[in-house]
């Protein structure tokens, strides 16, 4: 069963609970009942005739009608069973309550009955599911909530059942809540993918206790927040954090950080409690999203407007500054009386039509991004009234409204009338702020997701062929820990600028280099066995001369000489020294399961350990994500303010983090590695020291990522029937000015046949979805052309995952001057061969019947045409099962 059919879990016509006559099945058959579910109900019981007043049956297979769900509330060793007796009834959603019985042998065996089956289930230890716009309660709890807009995923059960308390005491509505228990089969990322395009979910909730595959839930959040708010309460913090780094940097690393640091890129909002979790999704599922932190306070009374004030300081910020307009306009409403700054503090005799006017004065200041109205009892004899008057002035409103009625009982029923209206009204201010300012970084962060690279893709030369030899060797010897100058060479051949080191076995080798290089320089013995019994502070003297370079390694090999190399021969690396840099930095990496390699960028030298000015990302890195991660230490702003450190360094370490981003991508088994220090000197960086940790990957290149890298095996040059030369390659965010020239050349018939609509400009919106892919569920393959020093984008073809199955979507547009030279064939040909590569037995594609080229493309290229519902349409589909596959592949040569 496929994403798109997990409506059989939240829309059922018919339900069967197994094991219907003991807890937990009695309890979600009393709840199915109780909630008004108006589908068919069947227990199933061998020892019992009738259950809840309706006849239960022996087994599934003597039920005359079809049934969509099963409850399976069974002991968890007879659930192959129960599946496979699922399987031939023909139910595709199964919900385990059963306890796990913590064998994993048990475990396996339910999972590959389960495929076997074609049976998706939610659990085992699963709370169960509740859909409440169809009256579904098929979970442990209940009532039934209110239907609403909020969904809800929580793999624990105390957890849901705090989130349904919530929903009733508060009359939050609900569209899903879901408990995934042990995630045996469906897991978040699948959930999400389903509530994504779902119309009944306005704003997805989530709370999470482990996500063992992160790269899958990585790349569904990624898809999904660009839709609506996804909001993650994560517990189990202390988790992971026993694991001993091997270096001060990875040291520096907490897991905890990564997390955050990965829900942020995943454009998601991350709370810190189910309050806060419940909050910030009814705000979310209600209000539009803030375009900034600028909050305009209104209050009945001085204190709350205070709180409020010193709230926003405490996390570095303000509430909004009022412009001379806005003060002016409120002027004439507030009279004289009025503080005339904000928080704006209303009059007791104030009528409630004049807070709908201040209201309306603040929605249209430019300067306010939001509002919070807060209501005390004092001096307020109507608050019904007042939530009236303000629910009439934000009707059409395009900033977010927060409400706060403080007080108890007296408050309930404004509250209730601000809530129905779609004003989230809160008792405490506190609580408002949270939400709003939680709301504020979803869209920060979304922005962030969606902004258009300035700047071209960073072109380096590596060798990645030396770099695979110096980390087989370090695994071929056993020495998991390179010596400093294999560390050193290996950020060599990725480009990254290091300070001048080199073998010496000899002092005359040695003076060789300090002459090349001038003084002072320092020796460090590189025999493994040397360095165990070296003194610490043996090499790191400054050498300033012959005599001094010729003493120290006389001194080396003596020691050498008492020692046993165990055959290793005496090597000494012989470095420049750098004096007076202008700043220390260090930058390291480390894998840190289940998130991948977690880089960490910061202050370096002596003084790193007990610094707190550092920040950590994920790879894969372009330029403006490391550009980000500078930005968020005092680092960036030393070197944008000042005026001394010249030139600018900041491209040239945007540029280095991008490189070593690619060296940790490529190389899963890099478990560490540390350079400090990372010197600047005259605006340019060298890395001074480095040591790295080898060891055997546990996965492939580019799969140890949570976040899909860039694809450089579907990289092909090829010549088309025309003779033209073309370069095919993955579309990256760099590319959107190409793609911006190819639309240029695209006529109104070319843009009418890709997308079966007009379209009459490439908005930005469009720029950002055709350009910032994840490669885990789309590639986008362009053909590219070089024209003198630049290239140009000829066309596009696409391949669009469906997740869940084993088919894909294609598209494909070519632009006009160069549509019937072969541009269409060389794409679609590669795209077939990557779809071969990852497994996808289907390729299809919606095509406007009077598109002939593109048709007898396909045709040619052995794919089948069948008639679609809709008459001016076709459905062209490939069988790749039925394609020669060493003939498709040839599209890209070696590659694949």
């Amino acid at each position: 069963m496929s994403i798109t059919q997990f409506h059989h879990f939240f829309f059922p016509s018919s339900v069967a609970i197994l094991g219907a006559q003991d807890t937990p099945g009695r309890k979600i058959l009393a709840n199915l009942l109780s909630g008004g579910f108006n589908g068919r109900i069947y227990p199933i019981s061998q020892t019992r005739q009738q259950l809840a007043g309706l006849p239960s049956y022996p087994n599934l297979k003597s039920i005359a009608e079809s049934v969509d769900l099963a409850i399976l509330a069974v002991a968890f060793n007879t659930l192959p069973a129960a599946l496979d007796a699922c399987g031939r009834a023909g139910i595709r959603a199964a919900v385990v309550p059963s306890r796990n019985s913590r064998s994993q042998e048990m475990s396996e065996k339910i999972l590959k009955q389960a495929h076997t089956s074609g049976v998706r289930i939610i659990g085992p230890r699963s709370w169960g599911v509740v859909s409440p716009t169809v009256g579904l309660n098929a979970g442990l709890g209940q009532p039934l909530p209110p239907p609403g807009k909020l969904a809800v995923i929580s793999q624990s059960a105390a957890i849901c059942a705090g989130i349904l308390n919530l929903s009733l005491s508060k009359q939050i509505g609900l569209s899903f809540l879901v408990g995934l228990g042990d995630m045996l089969d469906i897991d978040c990322a699948d959930m999400l993918d389903y509530m994504a395009n779902h119309h009944a979910a306005g704003a997805i909730l989530i709370h999470v206790e482990h996500l063992l595959n992160m790269r899958k839930f990585m790349s569904a959040a990624r898809a999904v927040s660009r839709i609506k708010p996804v909001i993650v309460f994560k517990t189990g913090r202390r988790q992971f954090e026993e694991v001993t780094a091997a270096t001060p940097t990875g040291g520096l690393i907490r897991v905890d950080a990564v997390y955050g640091a990965a829900f942020k890129r995943a454009g998601i909002i991350r709370v810190d409690s189910v309050e806060d979790l419940f909050d910030c999704g009814d705000l979310a599922s209600k209000q539009p999203r803030p375009r900034g932190s600028n909050l305009a306070v209104i209050s009945n009374a001085q204190s709350p407007g205070v709180m409020v004030e010193d709230f926003l300081i405490q996390r570095g910020l303000q509430p909004a500054g009022l412009t001379s307009e806005t003060v002016t306009a409120l002027d004439r409403i507030l009279f004289s009386a009025w503080n005339r700054q904000n928080p704006i503090t209303m009059r007791a005799e104030l009528s409630a039509e004049a807070y709908c006017q201040v209201i309306k004065i603040c929605l249209s200041a430019p300067e306010i991004n939001g509002i919070l109205i807060i209501i005390t009892p004092q001096f307020l004899s109507d608050p019904t009234a007042v939530a009236r008057a303000i629910t009439s002035a934000v009707s059409v409103s395009t900033t977010p409204v927060v409400a706060v009625w403080m007080g108890g009982e007296g408050m309930d029923t404004a509250r209730q009338f601000l809530d129905e209206a779609g004003i989230p009204a809160y008792d405490a201010p506190e609580r408002a702020i949270r939400a709003f300012l939680h709301l504020y970084e979803y869209d920060h962060n979304l922005r962030l997701l969606q902004e258009i690279p300035r700047l071209k893709a960073i072109r380096f030369a590596t060798n990645r062929a030396v770099a695979r030899e110096i980390i087989d060797s370090a695994l071929h010897q056993k020495t998991p820990t390179l010596t400093p100058l294999e560390s050193l060479n290996l950020l060599k051949v990725y480009d990254l600028p290091t300070v001048p080191a080199e073998f010496a076995r000899s002092p005359e080798e040695a003076l060789r280099f300090a002459d090349k290089w001038g003084y002072p320089i320092t020796l460090k013995p590189l025999s493994r066995d040397i360095t165990k019994t070296m003194p610490a502070e043996k090499g790191a003297e400054l050498l300033g001369g012959p005599e001094e370079v010729t003493a120290a390694f006389e001194q080396f090999m003596q020691v050498a000489g008492d020692e046993n190399l165990n055959g290793e021969p005496f090597v000494v690396m012989v470095q420049r020294v750098i004096n007076r840099p202008d700043l220390a930095l260090r930058l390291g990496s480390r894998l840190v399961s289940p998130l991948g390699p977690v880089m960490v960028f910061g202050i370096g030298g002596a003084t790193a350990e007990i610094c707190t000015d550092y920040a950590i990302g994920l790879p894969p890195l372009n330029r403006m994500l490391a550009g980000r991660i500078l930005q968020e230490t005092q680092i960036y702003t030393i070197l944008k303010d000042h005026g001394s450190l010249q030139p600018d360094c900041r491209p040239a370490l945007e540029e280095l983090l991008v490189h070593f981003s690619h060296l940790i991508t490529d190389f899963p088994e890099i478990s560490e590695i540390e350079i400090n220090p990372l010197l600047i000197v005259g605006g340019r960086v060298f890395a001074s020291n480095a040591r790295s940790i080898i060891q055997t990957a546990k996965t492939p290149s580019l799969m140890h990522l949570i976040i899909s890298a860039y694809p450089d095996e579907y990289e092909t040059a090829t010549v088309t029937k025309s003779g033209l030369s073309i370069f095919i390659r993955p579309i990256k965010p760099e590319d959107a000015s190409l793609l911006q020239d190819l639309w240029s050349t695209l006529s109104q018939r070319t843009i009418y046949y890709r997308f079966s609509r007009p379209i009459k400009e490439l908005t930005p919106e469009l720029l950002i979805r055709f350009t910032q892919i994840d490669y885990d569920r789309e590639i986008a393959l362009i053909a590219l052309q070089t024209a003198g020093s630049r290239d140009r984008m000829l066309g596009v073809a696409r391949l669009i995952r469906q997740p869940g199955t084993n088919a894909a979507e294609f598209a494909i547009v070519v632009g006009d001057p160069w549509q019937g030279l072969g541009v269409g064939a060389k794409l679609l040909s590669c795209l077939a061969a990557i779809a071969i590569k990852q497994k996808i037995r289907t390729l299809w594609g919606l095509v406007l019947r009077e598109n002939r080229a593109i048709i007898e493309l396909c045709k040619k290229l052995g794919w089948t045409m069948e008639p679609d519902d809709d008459p001016s349409q076709v459905f062209l589909r490939l069988d790749l099962s039925t394609v020669d596959a060493p003939e498709i592949l040839e599209a890209f040569g070696k590659n694949l």
